[in-house]
């Protein structure tokens, strides 16, 4: 098992400074959870890597999935669900 943050292309972030801003008071309670969404190629990866970065070591677990469109449920089987 991979436990490694989701690599992407490096370079600098760009408009995400109001999120990472809006990010840290949650991660530094305990127990946090944050899910980060959104469609392919909008820089998810990014802005998790950068957070990874701005969060300082405090022995505390980090886990990071990933999900494959792939992966997803079909439109059909999303709409079973509701």
């Amino acid at each position: 098992m991979n436990a490694d943050p989701p690599t992407s292309a490096p370079g600098v972030l760009i408009g995400r400074s109001a999120i990472l801003d809006d990010l840290r008071p949650v991660l530094d309670r305990r127990p946090a959870v944050v899910v980060i969404t959104g469609e392919a190629g909008v820089g998810k990866s990014r802005l998790v890597r950068e957070l990874l970065t701005r969060i300082p070591p405090s022995g505390a677990v980090t886990l990071v999935a990933r999900c494959q469109e792939s992966d997803a449920p079909s439109r059909s089987h999303r709409s079973s669900r509701r």
